[in-house]
Parts: C-alpha cells; sequence; structure tokens
C-alpha cells in the first residue's frame, strides 16, 4: 500500500507516540499510540498493509488478521480526516 501524507500534513514524533495535524481552516489534529506509530511509518515507508501486519503481529505478539483489520480502520481514519492519500495503481 502506497500511503502519502497529505500536502502540509505534519507528523510530529515523542515518546514512540506521534500526532498528525493539518494545514488550513479545517485543519485536523489526530494522535496516534505505539502500535498506530509504527504501523503509519511502516507504510509511509512503503511497506505493503501485508507485511506491515506481520512486522506489528510478530512484535506485539497478536494476529495478523487483527493487526491487518486495524491497518484499514486507520487508514479509513486518516483518510475521512484529510490527512493522507492512498494513490491508485
Amino acid at each position: 500500500m502506497n500511503i502519502q501524507l497529505k500536502r502540509g500534513v505534519v507528523l510530529r514524533e515523542a515518546d514512540g507516540q506521534s500526532v498528525l495535524t493539518g494545514a488550513g481552516r479545517r485543519a485536523a489534529y489526530y494522535r496516534l499510540n505505539e502500535v498506530g506509530t509504527i504501523c503509519l511509518k511502516l507504510l509511509l515507508e512503503g511497506s505493503t498493509r501485508e507485511a506491515a501486519s506481520h512486522t506489528v503481529a510478530e512484535r506485539y505478539g497478536v494476529g495478523a488478521d487483527q493487526v491487518r483489520a486495524d491497518i484499514d480502520a486507520l487508514i479509513d481514519n486518516l483518510r475521512s480526516a484529510d490527512l493522507v492519500k492512498v494513490p491508485r495503481g
């Protein structure tokens, strides 16, 4: 999955967590916990959804199916907040 931050969106990390903030009058603010931060960073670095799911599942000892569902929800939420774009293709 090729995911990118939208223009003007800033990602700040501190203590394993992160905050995404948008730009403009309707700027969104979104806070991610440690796991969400890891998932987002893996996707921004070019990992596929499957690869990111397996990496996080192994690291935290949880099922890859659950992580995959959580990643899908995360991406849907970030898209709804107009913070990321997922180019087609």
